[in-house]
């Protein structure tokens, strides 16, 4: 079989997968199509990412559907409730602290949990040290950033596909 023969039925099968609805044979999930277990009306936090800039370091989080960002504030303890059941800490240390909640959100899915990044998970830019998720509970979602050195953030979301995005200016 030639090489154009095989390309031209590769480009065929992956057209067919498409027409069909069905995952590419990579696993990518097509933009319209909730992860498994992922209700509508609820974003599902997936995973996150994270960059360095020039001025700024980048965390991304994909999510099944923008979730709403329901507060943030900057700490220098790093201490925070956890559901009425007493202080505890940032595990990664940081100079500061970005706590960020998010109201109808979960890093759950019916099937299990749908965040895939390791819990907390150490960062080595210049300004993120670190990122964990600190809370999951009644739809909201509740991260804490490490921070090195930083002199404001952004917070903003994305679409197509649907995107979370923390700029960390230092």
């Amino acid at each position: 079989m030639s090489a154009r023969t095989r390309t031209l039925l590769g480009t065929g099968a992956l057209l067919t997968t498409l027409l069909l609805g069905m995952a590419p044979a990579s696993g990518a999930t097509p933009a319209t199509t909730l992860p498994a277990g992922c209700t509508s009306g609820t974003a599902c936090f997936l995973d996150a990412r994270t960059g360095a800039h020039t001025g700024y370091d980048r965390l991304v989080f994909d999510v099944s559907l923008l979730p709403q960002v329901q507060s943030s504030s900057i700490s220098t303890s790093g201490s925070y409730d956890y559901n009425d059941n007493g202080t505890k800490y940032v595990s990664i240390t940081g100079n500061d602290y970005l706590f960020v909640n998010f109201a109808d959100a979960s890093l759950f899915s019916n099937t299990g949990l749908a965040y895939t990044t390791p819990n907390p998970e150490a960062i080595d830019l210049p300004a993120i040290k670190g990122v964990q998720y600190i809370n999951d509970d009644e739809g909201s979602v509740s991260f804490a950033l490490s921070l090195n050195s930083y002199t404001s953030y952004d917070i903003f979301t994305l679409t197509a596909p649907d995107r979370v995005v923390i700029d960390v200016y230092h």
